[in-house]
């Protein structure tokens, strides 16, 4: 089973709960694959330095994808004179003071929680501006060494879909499959045309345009809101995070105003629930309960482990019309704001009855506030992937 896990935040403790149950399912499912990781390891949590220290050490096999947080950390950690001039101090005002505690604090203040942390950055990003967080090299090494994107082939009964992990949302003004190009190579001749109005005039101005389109076609990754509500995703599915939006019910910059058919899901969606947010371009797009007993026994029928099986599940349904599936899926539940730290799971063997499989585990904003339990959960849908 491939498991992708949403945005950590320097919640170290629900990472370790999750990561351990996903190990312990290992052991009576299917074999893990792999994890992939979908960015914004760090910032906002109290305990970034730890969660890179246990994705350096797993022993298991890892995609780890960079978020717009690494994005911005890196880029201060280099002095990008051209990031520091147009944003300043713009990451020291989403969280860096954080971070930096967590690389600075010794052994007694490990214990701080969230709200104290809280307290102290108030004071620290008024101090520490651009001079104050500098960290060891092996860590600057990691941020550096992340991915954009990963691609898989999942299937889904007869069906093989493309499932894309980033961690925005790409950019509807992009060809989607440029985007997810396996080469840079394959799509060299796509970014020298995407924003020069001509052919560029000798080879040294063609490679710093093909730097410069890379470096925007890189953002997208890590920096889109918007769902490309018309075209969909070329008939792929989109796995990412970046907006805690089912917890927010309106997430920024994603255009609600202008897009209700978007507004609609979002009002559809139970926020309590901190369940992954599926986008599919059908206009009635819903999830509703679905009856446990009948979801059980569709899942033995499947072969599922007794693990599943016996720990009384959430069963949900999510309903769409006609060729329409879910295109994209939203695993931020918010582990930093009160939510919840989630992962969903890809099998050929749940897919194969149109089961997505889940994993939350609640953090209420604080790491250490009390131990939470793993909470299961079970998604039938009817289809993955467009209609493309």
């Amino acid at each position: 089973m491939i498991w992708a896990i949403g945005d950590i935040h320097g919640m170290f403790d629900p990472l370790k709960r999750l990561l351990a149950e996903i190990r312990l399912m290992e052991e009576s499912d299917d074999p893990l694959e792999r994890v992939i990781f979908i960015g914004d390891y760090i910032d906002h949590g109290p305990s970034s330095k730890e969660v890179i220290d246990l994705l350096r050490r797993l022993d298991f096999e890892t995609v780890l994808l960079a978020g717009n947080h690494e994005d911005m950390a890196l880029r201060f950690i280099k002095q990008d004179r051209g990031y520091l001039e147009n944003y300043g101090n713009n990451w020291f005002l989403n969280g860096a003071a954080d971070t930096c505690l967590s690389f600075r604090r010794n052994a007694k203040e490990a214990g701080m929680d969230l709200e104290t942390c809280r307290l102290i950055r108030r004071h620290l990003c008024g101090i520490l501006d651009y001079k104050g967080f500098e960290i060891p090299k092996v860590y600057e090494r990691f941020l550096s060494s992340l991915k954009y994107s990963h691609l898989e082939s999942v299937k889904m009964g007869s069906r093989e879909v493309k499932v894309s992990f980033i961690h925005g949302i790409p950019s509807p003004l992009l060809p989607f499959s440029g985007q997810l190009a396996k080469t840079r190579k394959e799509f060299n001749f796509l970014l020298e045309t995407l924003w020069s109005d001509s052919q560029p005039q000798n080879k040294r101005q063609k490679e710093e345009l093909k730097k410069s389109s890379r470096k925007k076609v890189d953002s997208t990754y890590i920096w889109g809101r918007d769902y490309d509500l018309e075209n969909g995703y070329d008939g792929q599915v989109v796995v990412h995070g970046h907006d805690p939006a089912p917890l927010c019910g309106s997430p920024p910059n994603i255009g609600l105003g202008e897009r209700p058919e978007l507004s609609d899901q979002f009002q559809r969606y139970p926020l309590e629930s901190l369940l992954p947010f599926l986008f599919s371009r059908s206009p009635g797009a819903r999830y509703e309960r679905a009856d446990l007993k009948m979801t059980l026994s569709a899942l033995k029928s499947l072969g599922a482990s007794r693990s599943w099986l016996r720990e009384n599940p959430e069963a949900w349904n999510y309903l769409t019309e006609g060729q329409n599936g879910v295109e994209a899926i939203n695993i931020d539940t918010g582990a930093v704001i009160g939510g919840g730290l989630t992962a969903v799971g890809l099998s050929a063997k749940y897919l194969g009855g149109g089961f997505l499989m889940s994993l939350m585990c609640p953090s209420g904003g604080n790491l250490r506030r009390r131990q939470e339990k793993v909470l299961r959960r079970i998604i039938k849908i009817t289809r993955l992937g467009g209609n493309a």
